[in-house]
Formats: structure tokens, C-alpha cells, sequence
């Protein structure tokens, strides 16, 4: 048949393509959430080209991300052991029943591109979702919180009195975001997405893409130890999604009293703030404003106040606020290890 396509989704590698045909029996879609590790499925295709191949396996795995060497931005793969090699791609997966539960997608291979007992099956209740976006409008529409982001780590719950060690911290609010807009601030700790928790940043992308641009959606949060709820208009994804992040955004916070921006020292790390010791606990001096005080520069960590040990803005924040006269005296530590106590007059 001669196929027309309706619509192409890179982000998924899923496409619609139409034919003119007639007494076609379609297959049914199944659920994949049903899905269990050990269930018997089908694969069907055409390896090499030997069109009408039916081979069998099992689920060996759900929920697969972050697979190496395969380049689709959505990655919420059913893994199977049934063999699949090139020619497969875009046949269905199918359950017992003859429910298509997947579309094969990607294998593992040892360098030689011959199944190696590894695939990966998108499944069907995403594959439905991308088909009738494409089907309707021949474009999928997703919808953008405008945030940078990164996983929780078991070091972070009793930093900013988690819950748990589940959710994204918020470390960039990018520029006329719908973030900025509805209020989020850096370092708020997003724990559940219209009631739903999530484990890891690759999870909280996709609930957050899977909504519909213009749509309200409810953000629980966890701002200073205190748990509190967020309403956002979500907007449309950018089509670049990686060049929008180079977008001028806030990844700081305001002290205003001092005349800084500042961040938590948390034990996952990048840049300078690497120099540290990993076992260091303090507050990050990321910016100073004009008549910022002397002494006092980017790149120094604040670890007390008045003699009091500060972990994280929350607490910067307190000790500053309650300080009983016009000064206080920070204590800053450098990259280097050298200590150094600052006198700061306060801007109340």
C-alpha cells in the first residue's frame, strides 16, 4: 500500500501513517498499565525484511528510562526478551489476548544491530495518547511548566523536611515561565502533580507533558519545611525544549536584608561548589547587588550567623530576621578550606 503521513512525533519515534484500503481487520488496543514482569507476549514484524514474523518472550522488565544508546526524549519503555531486530520497528507488541500493549521501538545490541535478548516496546497507552494528538491535529501539543530541575536525593528530605526522598527540586525558574507566573520559587520541592507522587525527574517531565497546553494543574510543594499547594496554567512545550533552557532564568534567591542572592548547599553539586568538602553544609553566596557588603563576594558559603550554624536559606533567612541588633557577623568558609568573619550592617 501507498501510505500518506498524518502526522511524525520525534519525541517519541511514533508516527501515523494512512492507507486506502478496505476489509482490514484492525487490532484492539490493551491496557499496558496491566502489564506485569513475567507476562507471555507477541511480536510481530518484519525482521530483515522476512515480512509476517511472529516471535514470542516474556516482559523482563516496565517503567525502563534513560536506556543507553537510544535517542527518544520520552522513554517509559516495556523491556521484553521476545526477538526483535531491524525490520520490527513500528510492529505491535501484543498480550494473549492479541491486544496490542506495545510498539517495538529499540533493541540492545552488542555492536552488531542483532537482537541480544534486550528490546524495548513503547507502550500502548502512551502510544494511544501521541495517536490521537497526531490523528487530530497531525502535531502533538505539550504542555511546559518552564522549570530547571533536578531528582531528590536521601540527603535532601531532612535538609528541607521531606516527606520522603520522592520529587524534583526546583533549582531554575526560567524567564515568563508559567512557573514564574503562578508563584514557584527556587528551591521549592514539587512532591506530587495533581495528587500524584512521582519518584524521579524523567516521571514529573512526562506528567507534565502528558497535559494539555492552557490546562490548570495542582503542584504540592514543599517551600522552607512547609507544605502548601500551587495552581498553574501550564504552557505550550517549545519545540527546542534544550535551547529554551538557555533562556536567561532565576537560580537563586533573595536576601534582601543582606544584599544577596543565595542557595543551599545540597549534597548533590555541580561547578565550583564541587571544591568543597562533600560532607559541607551551608549557604551559597551566588550574587551580590550594588552596595552589596565587604567582604562578603560570590563563591563564599555562609555557614553561621551571630555564632549560629546555617544549613539552608530557611534557616539564613530566621537567623538574620531575628537578629536583635542593626548588625550581624557572618561567618564565610572558601573552596580553600580559610575562614573568614564579616561584620554586616542589616537592610531592614
Amino acid at each position: 500500500f501507498e501510505a500518506t503521513i498524518v502526522g511524525t512525533d520525534a519525541k517519541t519515534d511514533l508516527a501515523v501513517l494512512k492507507i486506502n484500503a478496505t476489509d482490514l481487520h484492525p487490532l484492539q488496543f490493551g491496557d499496558s498499565s496491566r502489564l506485569e514482569v513475567g507476562d507471555w507476549v507477541i511480536a510481530v514484524g518484519a525482521p530483515f525484511g522476512l515480512t509476517q514474523t511472529v516471535t514470542h518472550g516474556i516482559v523482563s522488565a516496565v517503567g525502563r528510562k534513560r536506556v543507553p544508546g537510544v535517542g527518544i526524549d520520552y522513554q517509559d519503555f516495556i523491556q521484553t526478551d521476545a526477538a526483535i531486530n531491524p525490520g520490527n520497528s513500528g510492529g505491535p507488541l501484543l498480550n494473549l489476548r492479541g491486544e496490542v500493549v506495545g510498539v517495538n521501538t529499540a533493541i540492545a545490541t552488542r555492536g552488531d544491530g542483532v537482537n541480544a535478548g534486550v528490546a524495548f516496546t513503547i507502550p500502548s497507552n502512551l502510544a494511544l495518547r501521541i495517536v490521537n494528538q497526531l490523528k487530530a491535529a497531525g502535531t502533538v501539543r505539550r504542555g511546559w511548566l518552564g522549570i530547571l530541575h533536578a531528582p531528590v536525593v536521601a540527603a535532601d528530605v531532612e535538609l528541607f523536611g521531606l516527606p520522603a526522598a520522592r520529587g524534583v527540586v526546583v533549582n531554575g525558574i526560567l524567564q515568563d515561565s508559567p512557573a514564574g507566573a503562578a508563584g514557584l520559587e527556587v528551591e521549592d520541592v514539587i512532591v506530587a502533580f495533581n495528587g500524584r507522587s512521582f519518584d524521579d525527574s524523567d516521571e514529573f517531565r512526562a506528567l507534565v507533558a502528558d497535559v494539555l497546553p492552557d490546562e490548570e494543574v495542582r503542584l504540592l510543594i514543599v517551600r522552607d519545611g512547609v507544605q502548601r499547594e500551587l495552581t498553574v496554567k501550564l504552557g505550550l512545550q517549545p519545540a527546542n525544549l534544550a535551547a529554551s533552557r538557555l533562556n536567561r532564568s532565576e537560580q537563586s534567591r533573595a536576601l534582601a536584608e543582606l544584599g544577596l542572592r543565595v542557595r543551599t548547599l545540597r549534597a548533590s553539586r555541580s561547578g565550583p561548589w564541587r571544591l568543597f568538602d562533600e560532607q559541607q553544609r551551608g549557604v551559597a553566596v551566588v550574587g551580590v547587588e550594588p552596595n552589596a557588603p565587604a567582604g562578603v563576594e560570590s563563591g563564599l558559603l555562609i555557614t553561621a550567623v551571630n555564632g549560629q550554624a546555617v544549613r539552608t536559606v530557611a534557616e539564613l533567612r530566621s537567623a538574620v530576621r531575628s537578629a536583635d541588633r542593626p548588625t550581624v557577623k557572618l561567618e564565610l568558609l572558601e573552596p580553600s578550606g580559610d575562614k573568614r568573619i564579616v561584620t554586616v550592617e542589616l537592610r531592614r
